[in-house]
């Protein structure tokens, strides 16, 4: 039997209950208490990867600074690119922020 999406324990829930969070310190909070220190750090870098990619830095230079395999970032270029668009959102939205918050 599957679980309905707004079961308590589905991945539904669990991101609605991410954006509920107010701040960067409830989130971090939160994860920590979610996800291990090797995932947290895992999950940083990626995000980070995805970032590079945005920003056109070259898969070496990704690779050097985030000490991330050769693979890892072609998988993250692939979802990147070709993915469902979640990173490129995510990345606009932060972007859109840092500009008003320039300006």
């Amino acid at each position: 039997m599957n679980p309905r999406q707004d079961d308590p324990g589905t991945l539904d829930e669990l991101l609605r209950t991410v954006l509920r969070l107010r701040h960067v310190g409830e989130a971090r909070r939160f994860f920590r208490d979610l996800l291990t220190d090797d995932e947290l750090e895992m999950i940083g870098r990626r995000w980070q990867v995805a970032a590079m990619l945005a920003d056109g830095k070259s898969y070496r230079e990704i690779e050097e600074r985030t000490g991330m395999s050769s693979r890892t970032v072609a998988r993250i270029a692939r979802w990147y690119k070709e993915g469902p668009g979640g990173y490129r959102l995510a990345l606009a939205r932060n972007r859109q922020l840092r500009l008003k918050h320039d300006a």
